[in-house]
């Protein structure tokens, strides 16, 4: 009996690796095998059946289930068991591909990887789309490789366990709809771990703009959805007005700089918006990759919130919404919406629109940071 410990073996000549599922490939050949895939925690069977080689080409075998289990692989020859492998992803390469998370994705989904390295201690690689976005990471997880989409190989790896937003409909892919819990617990989900929403640690600030800038707020405005904004038409400029007239500069990290906002000076590159939200005092916004920007750095974030129920996004003593109108609509609703300027349930954003800017403001006035002049 043979106990597989690489994604590749020469037992019988068969290969298997756990790269989007329990892959298992027999050679060309003649001989009737017997393949049965298990998860040891629950007995529960995925494939027992007999399986037939063929000389013209190579058989194989592929779970449905491309997120983490603990898979158990064995094979039998003439009723003799010569192969048995249960998944250990200690000391193996495994990559966890992020190619398709944007900035408020990938920070709640590090900050799961991260304890996903020290819970099963595997040698780590992570692709992100681009070097940008890794650069946020790179420095504070040197045992983590970072690599570009298209030099993955799943030849060079033992397991990969592939991350999107899945629903109900493409269960396959994820233990539980994303539209179900908060992003970290998502990935949480998908990866068998317990991440208790501890945020990944970011690079340390490029440059002090809080020496050169002085006192000030960030804000952010946009998000990947409308349903995710403040939907206020007078909430922002209030704000805003606010926080000047209490002293502080307020700096908007959106590419569109709200009236009475200022934006950063230069070039705005990712890395240099991550300096600057180290150097602000709290933030503002929605949960827009910004919004977890801040969250991740530490900061008091004041979260406007409606289509998500509490818990739904990062945590924050901070949020505020209005559970007495419709809310919630996100955990729900049909995705991806039809259309991102039209209310889901037809309420014309009555979760966010209802939000004034004095409940707000009061918010504001809450952390503990929060020093008017």
């Amino acid at each position: 009996m043979h106990d597989f410990t690489t994604n590749v073996s020469v037992a019988l000549g068969i290969k298997l690796h756990f790269c989007q599922g329990a892959h298992v490939i027999f050679p060309r050949g003649g001989r009737k095998l017997h393949l049965k895939v298990t998860v040891p925690s629950n007995g529960e069977s995925v494939f027992d059946a007999d399986v037939q080689e063929t000389p013209v080409q190579q058989t194989e075998f592929r779970t449905q289930q491309t997120y983490h289990i603990p898979w158990q692989v064995e094979i039998w020859q003439a009723g003799q068991l010569v192969v048995r492998h249960q998944l250990n992803l200690t000391g193996q390469q495994v990559c966890l591909d992020m190619r398709d998370a944007e900035l408020a994705d990938a920070i709640p989904w590090m900050g799961s990887a991260a304890v996903f390295q020290k819970a099963y201690n595997p040698r780590l690689t992570i692709l992100l789309k681009n070097r940008e976005l890794a650069t946020l990471f790179a420095s504070e997880y040197p045992q983590f490789t970072f690599l570009a989409p298209e030099r993955y190989s799943a030849d060079d790896f033992y397991a990969c366990y592939p991350f999107d937003k899945w629903n109900e409909k493409e269960a396959v892919h994820s233990p539980v709809s994303y539209q179900r819990l908060s992003p970290q617990d998502y990935a949480d989900s998908l990866l068998m771990t317990i991440s208790e929403r501890k945020p990944p640690q970011l690079a340390p600030a490029a440059e002090d703009l809080a020496k050169e800038y002085g006192k000030y707020v960030c804000i952010t405005k946009r998000a990947q959805y409308k349903m995710q904004e403040w939907n206020n038409p007078d909430g922002w400029a209030k704000v805003v007005d606010f926080l000047k007239k209490s002293g502080y500069r307020v700096f908007d990290l959106d590419d569109e700089v709200l009236d009475g906002a200022e934006k950063l000076e230069g070039e705005a590159t990712l890395v240099r918006k991550l300096s600057l939200v180290r150097g602000c005092a709290s933030a503002v916004g929605v949960a827009s990759g910004y919004g977890w920007l801040a969250w991740a750095c530490g900061k008091p974030v004041v979260l406007v919130a409606g289509c998500t129920e509490d818990g739904g996004d990062f945590p924050t003593k901070f949020r505020v919404g209005n559970d007495k109108v419709c809310h919630g609509c996100f955990h729900r609703c049909a995705m991806p919406l039809k259309s991102n300027d039209t209310c889901p349930e037809g309420k014309d954003f009555v979760c966010t629109s209802s939000i004034t800017a004095e409940q707000v403001i009061e918010t504001i006035k809450k952390v503990p940071e929060f020093k008017e002049k």
